[in-house]
């Protein structure tokens, strides 16, 4: 009785370690846990330029973790992209990445400080102050819907509340966690429903990409593309984050091939003239006007072909 007693206890003892490293597993918000400790071993999957990345899940959340910011109490930025439809996003930029490519259909980011996004109050004291007791409360958690031609706003909350998002400050660099619902992605976690992600963090200014990851993405000053992300076949159970990714090329190619554009005056009006030689995956043109150079709005929209490799006027 004893000996059946011990084997029960240790095989229960280690289903449980298991399954507490390999998804469903719930990152802890609050406590004194960071997040070496909060994700488990299975939820690191990588370094880059001094940064260091986790991803968990269970059934309710996608879990997302970054350590070691250098300037992580003056203006770090910490995002993600989210493909869950398997490249069926938009061609968007999004502060100093320029998408050029059809890919992610959610953006997320996690900023920690008053200057970028804090009340009016706030952006004055930004030369003035270094209090964090003014930084904290307007930590934010953004997600974006860009699955289709536009962004589309998801939410924004508080972060740093113990509860969406977890922050740690150190003399040496932050640890940021935060949570993303799967109902929010418009996913029910199955062994069948894959996503990808790929990382990237804004150091101090949102014109410099600091560290990305998969780490052959590129770093430095604006106008970066992503060329890889990390995919997962199954958001079920039983995956194992650290091992059970793989990365991507992501497909850069563009939804047409143009092979004539040409505008002309004709008195108040401009003429818009172009030919595709083909067209796939792709549901309309946006047309766009500019006063600036700069800043534009949509005026227009043609529907394309939709999937086609003969001449399109």
């Amino acid at each position: 009785m004893k000996r059946y007693l011990f084997t029960t206890i240790a095989f229960f003892l280690l289903a449980n370690f298991i399954s507490g490293q390999s998804t469903p597993h719930t990152v802890n918000m609050n406590g004194s846990d960071n997040n070496a400790t909060a994700f488990g071993s299975q939820g690191f999957i990588g370094t880059n330029a001094g940064m260091t990345y986790y991803l968990h899940w269970d059934n309710n959340y996608l879990y997302i973790g970054f350590d070691g910011g250098n300037n992580f109490n003056n203006g770090d930025l910490y995002f993600v992209a989210i493909d869950v439809f398997d490249n069926a996003g938009t061609s968007s930029e999004i502060y100093g990445m320029d998408f050029s490519h059809n890919v992610f259909d959610y953006y997320a980011v996690f900023e920690n400080h008053f200057c970028i996004y804090g009340p009016l109050l706030y952006n004055y004291l930004c030369g003035l102050t270094t209090d964090y007791s003014h930084d904290t409360p307007n930590n934010g958690i953004e997600l974006w819907d860009v699955e289709g031609a536009n962004w589309d706003w998801v939410y924004r909350i508080t972060a740093n509340d113990e509860s969406n998002s977890k922050i740690i400050y150190s003399a040496t660099g932050g640890e940021v966690r935060f949570r993303i619902a799967w109902v929010d992605l418009g996913v029910t976690p199955s062994s069948s429903q894959g996503f990808a992600i790929s990382y990237w963090m804004n150091n101090g200014s949102i014109n410099n990409i600091w560290s990305v990851f998969p780490t052959s993405n590129s770093t430095g000053a604006v106008n970066q593309t992503m060329t890889q992300k990390l995919k997962f076949s199954s958001t079920g159970s039983g995956i194992n984050p650290n091992a059970d990714g793989a990365i991507v090329d992501l497909d850069l190619s563009l939804p047409i091939e143009l092979i004539n554009f040409d505008a002309n005056v004709k008195d108040t009006e401009v003429k818009l003239n172009w030919t595709t030689a083909s067209e796939r995956s792709s549901s309309h043109f946006d047309i766009e006007h500019s006063t600036d150079g700069a800043q534009f709005e949509s005026i227009g929209r043609l529907e394309t072909a939709g999937e086609s490799s003969v001449l399109q006027h």
